[in-house]
């Protein structure tokens, strides 16, 4: 029989047995202070909240065992009518008294907490779960630090970045005012990665108005939990608190439907901006002059002498015709087949931190320190984009190889495959995020938390085996909840998915003007001339522009992958939305600043180099290395030709992410009618 309503209040002193796992009750445990003889509480998986009351005077709570009271109270009975035991002591059923709260009710939480220093009650001591185990702060510990530690510190680091590049611009405008001004429309079409962001800025502000409405209406209707001062705010305007009504569920629908749109909108507005047919022909005019090179007239010689030879720079098909190259046919099928499986083991070394999550927050406390950092939602936010920054580029890089056939990266002009090279690449990287960033999450939660299938038991056997006792250690189809499970997704996931994207738009345009201050881009050029000079290379254009083209594929797919979390996962979580706009403008001003500031370098250089009368032919050896090795514009108009976002993939996620919108409130929000819990109260040791 399922329960609800709040727990009524009793007789507390004489209530020693508190069993009530896996209802429907809502509100505090307030009715329980006072209760001195309380020796087991089983609280768990229902839609309580507030914080739990400290209990300290129950000094009785998880110690000693509790007997079965009908077997206990038949035993007594015989034995007074026979005059003897007819049931041995050993056959009153035992069980072991324990505490267990915090499993399953998203919202309950302690007042313990280290800022500022608030002492650990009885309740949460001897808990099962939390076993004394407390956040920064107290109540709802995860956003608070985000708000209060995280976004905080991300803001001082991206202004004073901001401040370091206006400082040490040689541009006579450059000023806080320019820098978050969008430039000429001219200058937004001059970079792959700010063309990405201009097509996306106008749907992403139509995302942001609906995200503002989805949250008023979430924030406006019925919560299940039933005490709106006690839910997590980032949970009260999303749909894990929302109890849904029929109304609700057709506004809901609706916003789906516009998001889908809005989505599509983006989708299709990068693939108007999309450069990739002008750039396959333009690829094909470089590629018949650098293999035709021979039949130039002698001043188009100098011109393309450089390419030519760049063109040429790694061994792997030189000499080889353009018509048998490998993939002058096409890619084998069974090559397709082993590259996609391929995918299976990365994505699922990728998504470990996605289970280690949601392990962490089921598990007792004192599973081990790694449950600990991995339970921590920055930390996890973190290691994805280390993990899809530092790993994924290699490997992604690798599997392109195998599917085209090569066993070095193609020569740039001359192979047809270095366009589709690249683009599968980018490709892997998208790939292997949606399934780290929007699948795994939903796997792991559906797979092993509490409110779902349950099995994070495998991974706490003592505590498997003690709520098997209790016969409430079930698992698999029989653990499933269709009112929790769904909830419990959005409301673990929603702190790391804010997260990524505010590390998307803070931290990372942080870095990339990092990178670009004179004295760091000094640095790093002169350790790639020093390398170039010092290994007499000829063709160091080459090198610089596989390098620059390798990190404009990092940059897209992370973009894409932001902008896919975030049309997926808004409708459930509208803050996703309003922070659209935000990581676009962001990633959009850092790119376009970088992008000015070395094109006023090359101008005036370019000045320098015309009024002295210098030309590159005679340069001498180190200053032509280092003219080659700094080539900014060779490997930016390389990654214009080379580097392009996969449409089709990208839509193909766009709609697989939106379908699951209009099913979402009969998952989250129904009501099942089971009526007020007062009346159907079993008394005080249930």
């Amino acid at each position: 029989m399922a329960l609800s309503g709040p727990l009524p209040s009793f007789d507390a002193p004489e209530l020693r047995t508190m069993a009530a796992s896996r209802n429907f009750f809502t509100g505090g445990a307030d009715v329980l202070e006072g209760s001195w003889n309380l020796s087991t509480l089983l609280l768990n998986s229902n839609y309580m909240s507030c914080e739990l009351t400290d209990l300290d005077n129950s000094t009785n709570l998880g110690q000693g065992e509790f007997f079965d009271p009908v077997s206990r109270t038949l035993k007594i009975r015989l034995r007074t009518v026979l005059g003897f035991n007819l049931i041995d002591d050993d056959d009153v059923e035992a069980f072991e008294n324990i505490a267990l709260s915090f499993a399953g009710n998203t919202e309950m939480t302690t007042a313990a907490g280290d800022l500022p220093p608030s002492s650990t009650g009885r309740s949460t001591t001897v808990d099962e779960i939390r076993q004394g185990k407390h956040g920064l702060f107290s109540g709802h510990s995860n956003s608070k630090e985000l708000f209060f530690i995280t976004l905080p510190v991300l803001l001082l680091l991206h202004a004073a970045s901001i401040g370091l590049a206006v400082r040490t611009s040689s541009r006579p405008d450059a000023s806080f005012r320019s820098y978050l001004v969008p430039p000429p429309p001219e200058l937004r079409k001059a970079a792959m990665l700010s063309r990405v962001c201009y097509a996306c800025i106008r749907p992403m502000l139509g995302m942001a108005a609906l995200g503002l409405l989805l949250g008023l209406l979430n924030g406006l209707t019925p919560t299940v939990f039933s005490t709106h001062g006690c839910v997590d705010p980032l949970v009260h305007v999303s749909v894990a608190s929302v109890r849904a009504s029929s109304v609700y569920q057709w506004l809901f629908v609706l916003g789906s439907l516009v998001g889908l749109a809005l989505s599509m909108a983006a989708f299709r507005s990068i693939a108007r901006w999309n450069e990739e047919p002008r750039a396959r022909r333009v690829h094909a005019v470089l590629g018949v002059l650098a293999s035709e090179s021979d039949n130039i007239s002698a001043i188009h010689q100098e011109l393309v002498g450089v390419w030519y030879s760049n063109a040429h720079g790694l061994p792997c098909l030189v000499g080889v015709p353009r018509t048998q190259e490998p993939d002058a046919l096409g890619v084998a099928l069974w090559r397709r087949v082993v590259f996609w499986a391929l995918h299976i083991p990365l994505a699922f070394v990728a998504s470990l931190p996605a289970a280690g999550y949601v392990l962490g927050n089921n598990v007792p406390a004192g599973s081990g320190w790694y449950y600990s950092l991995l339970s921590n939602s920055m930390a996890i936010a973190l290691f994805k984009v280390g993990f899809n920054s530092a790993l994924t580029p290699a490997l992604a890089k690798k599997l392109a190889m195998f599917k085209h056939a090569s066993q070095e990266q193609p020569p740039l002009a001359t192979s047809g495959t270095a366009i589709p090279f690249f683009k599968t690449q980018v490709v892997v990287m998208l790939t292997v995020e949606v399934m780290s960033v929007l699948l795994a999450p939903m796997v792991a939660v559906f797979l092993l938390d509490e409110s779902c299938l349950r099995y994070y038991l495998w991974f706490a056997t003592d505590l498997a085996t003690l709520l098997d006792s209790w016969d409430i250690g079930q698992r698999g189809s029989e653990a499933y909840r269709q009112q929790f499970c769904s909830r419990k997704l959005v409301k673990d996931y929603q702190v790391v998915w804010v997260s990524i994207l505010l590390v998307a738009a803070l931290l990372q345009t942080t870095m990339r003007l990092i990178m670009a201050l004179p004295k760091i881009k000094a640095m790093a050029l002169d350790m790639a001339a020093l390398k170039c000079c010092s290994d007499q290379k000829e063709h160091d254009l080459f090198s610089a522009t596989l390098d620059h083209c390798f990190g404009l594929v990092g940059e897209i797919s992370h973009l894409l992958s932001g902008i896919l979390t975030i049309v997926v996962f808004g409708i459930v979580a509208p803050v996703l939305l309003l922070l659209g706009p935000v990581v676009i403008w962001l990633t959009l001003c850092s790119v376009l600043w970088v992008s000015r500031e070395q094109t006023h370098k090359e101008t005036s250089e370019k000045a320098l180099v015309q009024t002295s009368g210098l030309r590159l032919s005679m340069a001498t050896v180190e200053d032509e290395c280092y003219s080659k090795c700094w080539g900014w514009f060779g490997a930016e108009f390389g990654g214009r030709i080379l580097v392009h976002p996969p449409i089709r993939v990208l839509l193909a996620f766009g709609h697989v992410g939106n379908t699951a919108h209009p099913r979402l409130p009969a998952q989250v929000g129904l009501d099942h009618g089971l009526g007020d819990f007062s009346g159907d109260f079993l008394g005080p040791t249930v």
